[in-house]
């Protein structure tokens, strides 16, 4: 059923847009797959699990009936706050009183493997395995007992990157620890005294390298990381060692020479893509 209901889906999803499917309603989908609410919630289901499909609500402010719009991944580790009136709204209220729209990623969708490691059926990777470019498996076990603990970095304006990247190590079982979270910098600590005290209590680190200053080097401008944050890299980089700090490109930065040849996450890429690139990490390093 699912693979069929997969195989239309792509039918359908060729002559629409990739903002269409990123704001399509459950009723509309149930119409273009002639479902019923059942059938739609079980493939909405499997969508999400393969990370094809994320959910959005669509709201009224409880407080001064603004219209709000609240994505998955703010939900799951916020309280929303109203941009009209700064009112918070619960959790709760949002999942009970909110329209859900079904946000699907387009080339995820169209990638999506119906014929080598994915078990249409069930909707779970076969036999726990995932099958890379490279024909290598590798057995998603985890090697450790406890959670890891993540540390992701990034300056403010590459935030929205920092929550997907939250997002998928959450789905891996890892315990996040962002640099926007309010228990790791408090107030009246120094704020380099609370980061080396950070890179003491996690497993690993990830850092968003976004080219959003321009400098001047060697007579031309060029795209520049914030320079908190290569400092926070190479501060991560010294406690916990190379291979457990990584960092992931977005809008081309000029890489530093030093870091010339290092491996890098592409935030380009799709989400399928970027999700196993970073599983491969986790498993190298549990």
């Amino acid at each position: 059923m699912k693979k069929n209901l997969l195989t239309q889906l792509k039918d359908i999803g060729k002559n629409m847009s990739v903002n269409e499917l990123k704001n399509i309603s459950p009723g509309r989908l149930m119409d273009l797959l002639n479902i019923d609410k059942a059938q739609m919630k079980d493939f909405a289901d499997y969508l999400h699990k393969e990370y094809v499909l994320s959910y959005k609500y669509d709201f009224k402010c409880n407080n001064c009936g603004a219209n709000c719009i609240a994505y998955e991944r703010k939900i799951k580790s916020n309280i929303y706050i109203c941009k009209s009136c700064c009112a918070e709204i619960e959790n709760d209220v949002i999942l009970k009183k909110g329209w859900i729209t079904y946000n699907i990623d387009k080339n995820e969708m169209m990638g999506l493997d119906e014929k080598n490691n994915i078990d249409l059926v069930s909707g779970t990777l076969i036999e726990n395995k995932f099958l890379l470019g490279s024909n290598k498996v590798i057995e998603l076990v985890r090697k450790r007992d406890n959670k890891m603990k993540i540390f992701i970095g990034s300056s403010k304006e590459a935030k929205s990157e920092m929550e997907r990247l939250a997002r998928f190590l959450e789905e891996f079982n890892c315990e996040v620890v962002a640099w926007s979270d309010s228990s790791t910098f408090v107030a009246g600590d120094f704020t380099l005294e609370s980061l080396i005290k950070v890179s003491k209590q996690v497993d690993a680190a990830l850092f968003v390298f976004n080219g959003e200053d321009e400098t001047w080097y060697r007579e031309s401008v060029v795209n520049s990381v914030r320079d908190n944050v290569l400092l926070e890299y190479g501060l991560f980089v010294g406690t916990k060692g190379r291979k457990n700090v990584i960092f992931m490109c977005k809008n081309s930065p000029k890489i530093a020479t030093d870091l010339l040849g290092i491996k890098y996450l592409d935030a380009g890429r799709g989400d399928f893509t970027l999700k196993n690139d970073i599983k491969v990490w986790l498993e190298r390093i549990c």
